[in-house]
């Protein structure tokens, strides 16, 4: 999906917002401008009320907004530049107004890909928020926002704590906890790439290794951050509410080692941080000040865009005039009538209505000095003159211009109406998803319920009351791992480090399509949802390997057998008659499996699972058992992904 990228910058109190933003903006601008456009950078010139060109398929438009009843300033650059990937754009907005005897300064950062509102891009941060923090103090409420992460020891837990519990502030708070001072500088930097696309919209500190006890001991067991990972803070933090930790999402040290390449970190877990993070900022109301100030600066940028495509249609209108081209063509001639009596075309046409003419024509000229007084707001008994005729002409063209302006204007109006309106009914549609997901998690909660109510008594009944009511035992190897990426390459032939479940359950699918599915899944719904699947496959497959079971998934979802199952609703044994028919959608669900398990080293797998009912983007999980009662066997999942394509996909 569309990532914007914007951030806010409060800077220190009574600095002057509009001249730093000048100040950065010509950093920025030089190493943006083409050779001969610099020196303009330079000058100021370009700092002006305007539209600048600094290069081929460059333009600066910038737009000022001052009043003088409070002394307020602001000011908007906007580049608009083109590359072989698109169109872009990117600008510094400065606002800078008194608050009682000081003033309150603030830049607003902002870039984006302009023209393709559904691509799968994201607009990295402008270089000079980096460029601009490394050399200033900038703080959002108690979180200091700097270029690369902070190192914070002992000494600095408490600042990181009060930044981490600021319900003021609006940035995330990420942190990574130390996990031995050995490995620091390694950590660090693959921490600094990790937060490339976050720098500006997020506070980023590297707890060492001494002082990661003393912040957990603050934070309490639900929102500490263990050695050798990653944590993001989120804004509103409750520590004393446990449910409240699950907003907060931590990366663990297998995801991140498994997104490393080489010296960098692969773009998709950057691009699944950029998306937590990011999304969460874009998603608060900015604060009414700078929203004030960016109306001020939208409304006149409207008007100057208006006026300029106002005029530019009168121009076009007035040279596409017979008047004026036989004008300028020279075609026009003074009559000779009057070429002996008058000096000009003026006191000629004056002259002329005067004059002896056929009734007729008099009065059509006589109509046409009153109705060109009339519009043009003069003394009705003005005679008729060129010029007259001329500025009629002009004020009829713009009058028209502006006309057709608005009622363009009004048209898009009106298909951002409807696109509006359909986005509304799709998020309507979405909703209902979700209160149908919710129903069925709800459905299955409270069958769990009853469930274990029923086993209790049953156990008390027996009289084993520690087995009824004390702890389940742990098997810390059923964790939910942080990530769907990090679920799938547990399960490949090919990762460092298995799960147990490989034995019998193996990933053989397109890690590419996976990552695409985990840059939309920030908060780890789906890879909660697809290892219940995977503990459900691999319980299945032991019973039937050993001979204990012999039906099919499906089978065993809806069996007494005892063993781990997921909900029957979140499986399907096969595809519908229409996937069978077509083709291309059959096709797509011949998925890759080891030439070991299958000479042609693809099969095609019908049965899968679904995370979500909404089946127009949900991902999904397709596997082909091949495990044979009493004999061993495995089950291989060919594809973890979005929905592939059916009758009610978006795609289809």
């Amino acid at each position: 999906m569309p990532l914007p990228y914007q951030t806010v910058l409060r800077l220190p109190a009574n600095a002057n917002a509009v001249a730093i933003a000048e100040q950065e903006a010509e950093r920025w601008l030089l190493s943006k401008a083409s050779p001969e456009y610099r020196e303009l950078v330079r000058s100021g010139e370009v700092f002006k009320a305007g539209v600048h060109t600094i290069g081929k398929d460059k333009t600066l438009t910038v737009v000022r907004a001052d009043r003088d009843e409070d002394g307020s300033q602001r000011v908007r650059m906007r580049l608009v530049e083109k590359n072989p990937h698109g169109e872009w754009e990117a600008s510094i907005t400065a606002v800078d107004y008194p608050v009682g005897n000081r003033r309150r300064d603030a830049l607003i950062i902002a870039a984006a890909k302009l023209g393709d509102p559904h691509g799968n891009w994201e607009a990295d941060p402008p270089r000079l928020v980096k460029d601009f923090l490394a050399r200033e103090s900038v703080y959002d409420g108690e979180a200091r926002v700097t270029a690369e992460p902070q190192i914070s020891g002992i000494e600095e837990i408490q600042e990181v704590l009060a930044a981490i519990t600021d319900r003021a502030r609006s940035v995330s708070v990420i942190v990574a906890a130390s996990l031995g001072s050995e490995y620091d500088n390694e950590f660090r930097g693959r921490l600094s790439r990790l937060t490339a696309k976050v720098v500006g919209v997020a506070a980023v500190y590297f707890i060492t290794s001494e002082a990661v006890s003393s912040l957990n001991e603050h934070l309490g067991k639900s929102h500490s951050v263990e050695a050798g990972r990653i944590r993001t803070f989120l804004p509103l933090v409750d520590l004393q509410d446990q449910a409240d930790a699950r907003r907060h999402r931590v990366l663990g040290p297998a995801t991140f080692a498994n997104a490393i390449r080489g010296n960098g970190v692969a773009s998709y877990l950057q691009s699944a941080f950029a998306l937590e993070t990011r999304t969460a900022l874009l998603a608060r109301p900015l604060p009414s000040d700078i929203r004030r100030g960016i109306d001020a600066l939208d409304a006149e940028s409207n008007r100057i865009s208006h006026e300029s495509r106002i005029g530019e249609r009168v121009r076009v209108r007035l040279s596409s005039s017979p008047l004026q081209q036989e004008q300028a063509s020279g075609e026009l001639q003074t009559p000779p009538l009057l070429e002996a009596d008058v000096s000009t075309v003026d006191d000629a046409l004056t002259s002329v209505v005067a004059s002896a003419l056929p009734r007729g024509l008099k009065e059509i000229l006589d109509k046409l000095a009153t109705l060109s007084n009339r519009w043009l707001n003069r003394d009705r008994t003005a005679p008729l003159t060129s010029s007259a005729v001329d500025d009629l002409e002009e004020y009829l063209a713009v009058k028209t211009a502006t006309a057709e302006e608005w009622f363009e204007t009004a048209s898009a109006l009106e298909v951002e109406l409807s696109t509006s309106t359909i986005n509304t009914e799709m998020l309507r549609a979405e909703r209902d998803d979700l209160d149908l997901e919710l129903s069925v998690v709800e459905e299955e909660s409270a069958r769990l319920r009853r469930q274990i109510a029923h086993l209790r008594t049953k156990l008390v009944d027996a009289q084993l009351f520690d087995e009824a009511y004390g702890a389940p035992s742990a098997e810390p190897e059923w964790d939910v791992p942080q990530s769907l990426v990090e679920l799938a390459t547990v399960l490949h032939r090919d990762s460092e480090q298995t799960h147990p479940a490989f034995e019998v359950v193996e990933f053989c699918g397109d890690i590419r399509l996976v990552e695409d599915v985990q840059k939309r899944d920030p908060v780890g719904r789906y890879a909660g949802a697809f290892w219940e699947f995977i503990h459900t496959l691999h319980d299945y497959a032991r019973l039937k390997a050993a001979g204990d079971f012999a039906g099919s998934v499906h089978q065993y979802l809806a069996s007494d057998v005892t063993g781990y199952k997921c909900s029957p609703q979140r499986h399907a044994g096969t595809e519908s008659e229409s996937v069978l028919a077509n083709a291309t959608w059959r096709a797509q669900r011949v998925l890759p499996v080891p030439t070991t398990a299958h000479s042609d080293g693809r099969v095609l797998m019908l049965a899968h699972f679904k995370a979500t009912h909404a089946d127009t983007v949900a991902p999904r999980m397709h596997y082909w058992d091949d495990i044979r009662p009493g004999e061993g066997g495995k089950i291989y999942i060919g594809y973890i992904g979005r929905h592939l394509d059916n009758t009610k996909t978006k795609s289809s």
